[in-house]
């Protein structure tokens, strides 16, 4: 397996894990496209150096955490990780100037890690996030021409197909904002798509004969797989603008209430069945409750005076 096929898997099952310096519910295609590359390079370069760390900790699950430590302190590092068998694996200096150095470890060996801390004062966890930010203000572009310079970077992640980082880029995206509480899933079938102007998209609500709009910028729709519809993912309790053919607002409503009115119906037969069966299951859960309570019950036992003896 390939450096890029291997990257494109990390980033497409672990992204939740990584966050490597960007919004996990806004990635784009050219983010995605540069954290690919940004791993490729770190891959590549341990396999210059013969080493396998960093690859054996992505394939668990991708969650990652940076350790931050002097420079002065780093051979004390070294022991001591040898020492609690940590498996970690050393990032490149993006800032040569604060005097520190960073190490990649999995989350799994944090109350190793933990310990370690304790005994280096010049030791902290931070994450990828701020490794990133603290030299290149959170640019992978940077960081991937500094890879370039030192020759890590192999032509063919310059190369990564589109499409496929496309298709990334859309699960991420859609993973995200459904493991957000405050976020509402609307499915919008192609065939409610009025007009795409500019940067934003009209759509026509369903079940208002044409008399309800409402107009979201390009990037907020994601594909689905089968390319019929689309996701979108409205705040909750934002209040959107509900509009006329005109484009002359209406009234507004929450995230909520729009979706409860008006895209329930749209829904996936799968999501609707899922639910069928969750209150099916309440249900027979319930009575099953009942019925305990009824077989565990006492019979009823008429009291008897002592004068009728």
């Amino acid at each position: 397996m390939s450096e890029i096929t291997e990257s494109i898997q990390i980033i497409r099952f672990g992204f939740d894990g990584l966050r490597l310096g960007m919004d996990v519910t806004g990635a784009t295609v050219k983010q995605i496209k540069n954290l690919t590359i940004f791993i490729v390079g770190l891959l590549h370069r341990e396999k210059l150096q013969g080493k396998s760390s960093l690859k054996q900790m992505l394939k668990k699950d991708g969650s990652l955490q940076v350790l931050k430590i002097k420079e002065e302190d780093f051979k004390k590092l070294k022991k001591l990780l040898k020492k609690y068998g940590v498996l970690y694996s050393v990032l490149p200096d993006i800032n040569k100037k604060d005097g520190m150095c960073e190490i990649l470890f999995h989350t799994e060996a944090t109350p190793r890690i933990n310990e370690i801390v304790e005994k280096l004062e010049s030791a902290k966890v931070e994450s990828l996030v701020d490794y990133a930010k603290n030299g290149k203000d959170g640019n992978y572009e940077k960081i991937i021409e500094e890879f370039k310079k030192d020759n890590l970077i192999p032509k063919e992640a310059l190369e990564v197909d589109k499409k496929e980082i496309k298709n990334i880029s859309r699960e991420i995206n859609k993973t995200a904002m459904q493991k957000d509480p405050n976020k509402v899933c609307l499915v919008i079938n192609k065939s409610i798509i009025v007009e795409t102007r500019g940067e934003e998209t009209r759509v026509v609500i369903p079940r208002t004969k044409g008399e309800k709009y409402l107009k979201f910028k390009n990037d907020e729709f994601i594909l689905s797989k089968s390319g019929n519809s689309y996701f979108l993912f409205l705040d909750s309790k934002k209040e959107y603008p509900i509009e006329d053919i005109s484009g002359k607002t209406l009234n507004k409503m929450s995230g909520t209430e729009i979706k409860r009115n008006y895209f329930l119906e749209n829904e996936p037969a799968r999501v609707q069945e899922r639910k069928k069966k969750k209150e099916q299951q309440k249900i027979s859960n319930s009575k099953k409750k009942q019925s305990a309570k009824k077989t565990h019950s006492k019979p009823y036992k008429p009291k008897t005076s002592s004068r009728s003896r």
